[in-house]
């Protein structure tokens, strides 16, 4: 009889509890990541652009066209 010997190679892998670790490490840093991003702390929160609309008025008629003519002023905190 003749007996065929079956090689196998062994393959080095990263233990499963390091993976997990690793893992965890990832989810826990894209979590920091998107609660940053979402209230704002990358950025200047306490900013905001506001403008207000202080004079507004229109000039010419239907046939010949309008000209409308605005006036504002920024009164947000960023400006």
């Amino acid at each position: 009889m003749l007996m065929t010997s079956i090689i196998t190679t062994r393959r080095n892998a990263v233990s499963p509890v390091i993976a997990t670790v690793i893992l965890i490490a990832v989810a826990v840093a894209l979590e920091i990541a998107v609660a940053f991003q979402a209230s704002g702390l990358t950025s200047s929160s306490s900013k905001y652009e506001k403008l207000g609309v202080n004079t507004q008025y229109a000039t010419g008629n239907s046939a010949s066209g309008w000209r409308v003519y605005l006036g504002g002023q920024n009164t947000g905190s960023s400006g």
